[in-house]
């Protein structure tokens, strides 16, 4: 039990406390030697001299204990002698003085308090059964003291100070007994209060990982919502993606199988008509009149003009689906554009009747390329033409708004319905003939959409069925 309320001690601190008796006993000489000096000076010669003796003895002593404790650092019998050796010459200096200078000396508090300090010491080496045997020794030899020094006091001594006999050294010996327990009990307090101490640590301790743990655990959550949302954005983004690409295969399957669809009917019709009419020719030439081998040859050059209208838009059509085919922007004279679009369809204009009727603000200039706008005002006045009846006007205007120029393209045909108009600008519409029966390519208002968006501009489309139909094409000066 005893051992075990000291063990939480280190062998470091129990040589701390030797050393620090050591230098007690080095104050503790060097007040004597004044006080022997002073009893000297006062004419007590005899009783210095004795004590200077003992003096001299107990630095020799004092000496010889410092070279044990360096050389035996971990020997416990070298505490046992030095407490003893104190105990006993503390006790022989008392009942030196008691004796020789005063008997009441034995009783005084100085006597009383000698003793607990070395009790005390013996606390400082953390050795709880050298704190029992230095109590019992201090007990037996202040005892063994006053039963000497007892017979040499005089009988009136006895009755004039208190305590002086048996019963007050009973009573003082149970003093030193008391004295001895509390300090057996220090250094249980002290365990007591470090193992609170290191209670109150941890729980401290414990707590501030708790509190790690949960800002740990917190950051870690905020980081997995972070990398989630992250990657769910991601995902978001790559199903944005992956829903636009499909919607351009499905076009581009759309437009494919449109493509398919205009090459192997309506490029094939123009040929198979000019087959038939040429073999027609060819076979009853001599039984043809002028006139209806002129009708033929017109019928011809009908057929392999649309051909030609046909093979250029779909040429037109597919350098513009080369991404890496860019507009060439430099300014253009909306005037010629106009007249030269005008010039080459004056004939089919002149066949209907139609008059064609231009306003145009002067010196307009768009900033564009040049052989796409033509294609687009080309394949615009060749619709305007096809849907009009004989007779009919087309009014072309061209004016400028704001940083825009605008190029308006206005017929009296036949109108459009509103779900025409909604699927005016893509392939899958189906293409109509005109008021003659004039076949139509299918891609041509789609390429114009096309070309308008490449050079930065737009194109759109206003009709209503009998009333005719309005194209306004818009593009940056």
């Amino acid at each position: 039990m005893i051992k075990g309320r000291f063990n939480f001690f280190f062998k470091e601190d129990a040589k701390w406390g030797e050393q620090e008796m050591i230098k007690f006993r080095w104050i503790l000489i060097i007040l004597l030697f004044l006080f022997i000096g002073y009893r000297y000076l006062s004419g007590d010669k005899g009783w210095a001299a004795m004590a200077a003796s003992l003096a001299v003895v107990f630095v020799f002593y004092n000496l010889m204990l410092n070279y044990l404790v360096r050389i035996f650092t971990k020997s416990l019998w070298i505490s046992y002698l030095s407490v003893t050796i104190d105990i006993l010459v503390l006790s022989l200096y008392i009942y030196n003085y008691a004796y020789h200078y005063n008997f009441s000396a034995i009783t005084t508090s100085a006597t009383i308090l000698l003793y607990p300090v070395l009790i005390m010491f013996s606390v400082l080496r953390y050795n709880g059964r050298l704190v029992i045997y230095s109590t019992t020794l201090v007990i037996v030899a202040y005892n063994i003291i006053y039963a000497l020094i007892r017979p040499a006091v005089p009988e009136e001594l006895l009755n004039t100070v208190a305590s002086m006999d048996w019963a007050g050294q009973v009573y003082r010996s149970a003093y030193l007994g008391l004295m001895g327990y509390f300090m057996f009990s220090i250094p249980i307090m002290i365990d007591r209060l470090v193992n609170r101490q290191m209670n109150i640590l941890k729980e401290h301790n414990e707590t501030e990982i708790k509190l790690a743990l949960e800002r740990q655990e917190k950051e870690l959550v905020v980081d997995r919502l972070k990398r989630e949302k992250d990657l769910n954005e991601k995902l978001n983004e790559q199903s944005k993606l992956i829903k636009e690409q499909k919607e351009k295969l499905e076009a581009a399957n759309t437009t494919k199988d449109r493509l398919f669809s205009i090459v192997g009917h309506d490029l094939r019709s123009p040929l198979a008509v000019q087959c038939s009419l040429t073999e027609l020719l060819s076979s009853n030439y001599d039984n043809l009149s002028k006139e209806e081998i002129l009708e033929i040859v017109n019928a011809i050059n009908d057929s392999a003009k649309h051909g030609i209208s046909l093979l250029s838009n779909l040429l037109d059509w597919a350098m513009s689906q080369n991404e890496n085919k860019n507009s060439t922007n430099v300014p253009v004279s909306v005037e010629k554009v106009v007249n030269d679009s005008i010039a080459l369809f004056y004939a089919n204009a002149n066949y209907k009747n139609i008059k064609i009727s231009v306003s145009l603000e002067k010196n307009l200039t768009v900033f564009a390329d040049a052989n796409m706008l033509e294609t687009i005002i080309r394949n615009l006045l060749s619709n305007a033409i096809k849907f009009s009846p004989r007779g009919k006007e087309i009014k072309i205007k061209a004016m400028k708004k704001r940083s825009d120029i605008l190029i308006c393209v206005t017929d009296e045909g036949i109108g459009m319905t509103k779900k025409q108009l909604k699927n005016l600008f893509k392939i899958s519409s189906q293409s109509s003939k005109g008021t003659e029966n004039e076949p139509g390519t299918g891609i041509g208002l789609m390429l114009c959409k096309e070309l308008a968006e490449k050079n930065n501009g737009t194109i759109e489309a206003s009709s209503k069925p009998g009333e005719g139909t309005e194209f306004t094409l818009k593009l940056p000066v």
